[in-house]
C-alpha cells in the first residue's frame, strides 16, 4: 500500500483512538486489586474466629490480591490480543 495522504490521516486517527488504552487498563488492574482485597478480607476475620494468628494474614491478602489482579488482567488480555488477530495466509506451494 502506497503512503499517501489518505493514509497518513487515518493512521493518527487510529492512533489517537488507541491512546488510552494503557490508562485503561492500568484503571482495571488498580480496581480488580482493591475488589479481591474486598473479597479476602473478612478471611482475615474468620482466622480471628477460628483462633489462629493473622498477624501476617493482611499482607497475605495484599500480596494474593496484586498476582490475582495482574494474571487476571493479563489472560485477559492475552486472550483477546489472540482472538483479534488476523491469520496469515499462508502462499500456495
Amino acid at each position: 500500500m502506497e503512503a499517501t495522504e489518505l493514509v497518513s490521516e487515518l493512521e493518527v486517527k487510529e492512533a489517537n483512538s488507541q491512546a488510552a488504552r494503557p490508562y485503561i487498563v492500568q484503571g482495571v488492574v488498580v480496581a480488580l486489586f482493591f475488589a479481591v482485597i474486598c473479597v479476602l478480607k473478612p478471611f482475615c476475620n474468620v482466622l480471628d474466629i477460628i483462633g489462629l494468628p493473622s498477624r501476617s494474614c493482611f499482607i497475605t491478602v495484599l500480596f494474593a490480591s496484586l498476582v490475582t489482579a495482574v494474571t487476571v488482567t493479563t489472560l485477559i488480555m492475552g486472550v483477546c490480543w489472540s482472538c483479534t488477530r488476523c491469520v496469515p495466509s499462508q502462499p500456495e506451494t
